[in-house]
């Protein structure tokens, strides 16, 4: 997977409110994300789905230069 595209996802990402991929990202990215535990979806996967941040995720965030909420 793309560093560049996994990175877009975390960072758009936060751990409470579910949203929709960013520009840029596909879902082949918020799958590879899904099965490495750093996102969690709405539902099943789909082009429609919306995703969050799980605790690993929002970890990986900070070491992005995130800013990291609970």
């Amino acid at each position: 997977m793309a560093y560049s595209r996994l990175r877009i996802l975390i960072m758009s990402l936060g751990p409470r409110a579910f949203k929709s991929l960013p520009e840029g990202v596909d879902l082949k990215t918020a799958i590879q994300a899904k099965n490495e535990g750093l996102v969690k979806t709405d539902g099943e996967f789909s082009a429609i789905s919306k995703y969050r941040l799980t605790a690993a995720g929002n970890a990986k965030k900070s070491l992005y230069g995130g800013i990291k909420r609970n």
